[in-house]
């Protein structure tokens, strides 16, 4: 099929000028929410929290007076954040072009920056013709119409895209909405909302998703398989890692008085929006966005002081010689693997009973070699990944990165890990890592055997060694080449 006719996208961002004006970055974000309730939300901070070093950045985020939950946050933030409010009802293609490029024309920025927006994204692109636009990919969102873009079908990663099958993606849609208005799933709620309103079961909306990506001056996300997909479309793709939610130092060294925190964590002077720098009409300033003094810190920079209750149990576990296999995640998704999981938690123990497997969520009543913990807040997930003696991933969709690999590795722990998406790209290349086939209960055993037999990987600073790639210094350093590239050339 030819490439849509779109705008040649202007040659990026322009050099920093003599005058002596810092060089603005408007970052687009429709699913902000502080603390996160995913990767894309930690990127984005601690992007943004450094980069407001160097340019001048504005977070635009909507806001639901009713309805669905959007933008939230409990606390100050360390960079601006304009506002836009919607109802369910004016959340619509027109309402969200107008309302962004309105927003984004008041702050007058010289690149824009389109992140996690599910099916609205390529409309979001296609809104901001004029600017360079650097469409940001933390999933794969708008080439696969299920919830975020999860190219997850019938219990496996699909082979399928809306590209490449457009007609097949729809069908796949309308059986997710049946199932998710029948059995009341309302987790669903807010990306079926915007899946029908951005018009994704329109039969125009794929040419809309070529045009965005050819249109766009530069595009990142994690891993190959989306590199793979968007390539044919706009060769200008680049693969950028994310960091740990939290500090991986240890506790001696990154707690108490005088302690530093982690990077981005705590505002530095002069990240207040700079004057007449004003938001736009009808917008409302975050609560957050400008800081005070004593903000709070991203999660799991500073741990708390009081031992959680479920720590006195799995030190318990490990006194009487239990080896601890730590399954973290939101295991009630069938794409994250939880049955699968428990699958293979029976066979490896009906061979090692000394073996337990940790979830973090909630199953009553559950086998001797399973214990849950319920709930576990960002701010103790250093402190469960150190008191486990490994980490299994057993994710059945392709996971744009895999954080929790990410931040058990950063910790010193061998990680299993199902062989799909970005998880096979990290996992397979870094000592102390053990992948499988996706789904396959015996490969998955003898995987956690063997990392269970084999020795702890060797454990330095993460800029030090394989993980060097993965530090939040290394990953902005990275993010800077790409907007500050002469060329177009991808890496």
């Amino acid at each position: 099929m030819p490439r849509p006719t779109a705008p040649t996208p202007s040659a990026g961002l322009p050099p920093a000028g003599p005058s002596g004006r810092r060089r603005r970055l408007a970052f687009l974000h429709l699913t902000f929410t502080w603390p996160p309730r995913g990767g894309a939300g930690v990127d984005v901070h601690e992007i943004l929290s450094r980069l407001r070093d160097r340019y001048e950045v504005c977070l635009f985020v909507p806001v639901f007076s009713v309805g669905f939950r959007r933008f939230r946050t409990d606390r100050p933030l360390p960079y601006r954040v304009v506002t836009l409010p919607f109802h369910p009802w004016t959340y619509t293609v027109t309402g969200v072009k107008r309302a962004f490029r309105q927003a984004v024309d008041a702050f007058r920025p010289d690149l824009v920056i389109v992140g996690d927006a599910w099916t609205m994204k390529p409309h979001l692109v296609e809104a901001m013709a004029g600017y360079p636009v650097v469409s940001r990919y933390y999933a794969y969102e708008s080439l696969c119409l299920i919830r975020n873009g999860q190219l997850f079908r019938h219990g496996a990663p699909c082979p399928n895209h809306l590209l490449r099958d457009p007609v097949t993606c729809r069908a796949c849609a309308l059986a997710w909405i049946t199932d998710s208005l029948v059995h009341r799933r309302l987790d669903q709620a807010a990306p079926l909302h915007e899946l029908v309103m951005a018009g994704a079961l329109l039969p125009s909306f794929p040419a809309t998703v070529r045009r965005s990506l050819h249109s766009a001056w530069q595009v990142i996300g994690y891993n190959s398989l989306l590199a793979g997909l968007v390539a044919p479309h706009n060769p200008r793709v680049h693969l950028l890692h994310s960091g740990p939610g939290f500090d991986p130092r240890p506790p001696a060294t990154n707690a108490g008085p005088g302690s530093t925190p982690s990077p981005g964590s705590t505002p530095s002077p002069g990240s207040a929006p700079s004057p007449g720098s004003a938001p736009s009409p009808g917008s409302t300033p975050s609560p957050g966005s400008a800081p005070s003094p004593g903000s709070a810190p991203s999660p799991g920079s500073t741990p708390t002081p009081s031992r959680p209750p479920w720590l006195a149990t799995l030190d318990g576990l490990k006194a009487r010689g239990r080896r601890l296999v730590l399954v973290p995640g939101r295991l009630d998704d069938p794409a994250k693997g939880g049955a699968f999981a428990r699958a293979v938690a029976a066979r490896v123990a009906a061979a090692h009973p000394d073996v337990c497997f940790v979830f973090t969520g909630n199953r009553s009543p559950a086998p001797a070699w399973e214990v849950h913990l319920g709930w576990v807040p960002g701010t103790e997930m250093p402190r469960l990944y150190r008191a486990t003696h490994l980490c299994f991933v057993p994710s059945l969709w392709p996971e744009p990165q895999g954080i929790v690999a990410v931040e058990a590795f950063s910790l010193g722990r061998k990680v299993v890990a199902a062989a799909v998406g970005g998880l096979r790209d990290l996992v397979a290349t870094q000592p102390g890592g053990w992948v499988f086939p996706p789904g396959q209960v015996e490969p998955a055993a003898q995987a956690i055997l063997a990392a269970l037999a084999a020795p702890a990987p060797p454990h330095g600073p993460p800029a030090a060694g394989p993980l060097a790639a993965y530090t939040w210094e290394a990953i902005l350093a990275r993010f800077i080449d790409i907007i500050e590239a002469d060329d177009t050339a991808p890496g």
